[in-house]
């Protein structure tokens, strides 16, 4: 785990703390400058996965489409 995910699970935790010393996602998101949506997301995820769910999740895919080349798209490419 690097420092930069330690940290950005350090801020989630505190967000969550804020928002249950608060009792409102209104004041907690702005006391921490964070969106609603934001704060609402990473309640869900704590609620649900535990201090686990504060960890980041990829939204890359893990795979990509295999690119297809036909002949009308080489020809097309060598004109340009």
């Amino acid at each position: 785990m690097t420092i930069t995910n330690k940290r950005e699970e350090t801020a989630r935790l505190l967000w969550i703390k804020t928002y249950e010393e608060l009792g409102s996602v209104s004041k907690a998101a702005a006391r921490c400058g964070i969106p609603r949506s934001t704060l609402y997301r990473w309640i869900e995820r704590f609620r649900t996965e535990g201090k686990d769910g504060l960890k980041g999740h990829s939204k890359r895919p893990n795979h990509l489409a295999k690119l297809r080349v036909d002949e009308k798209l080489i020809k097309l490419i060598k004109l340009i």
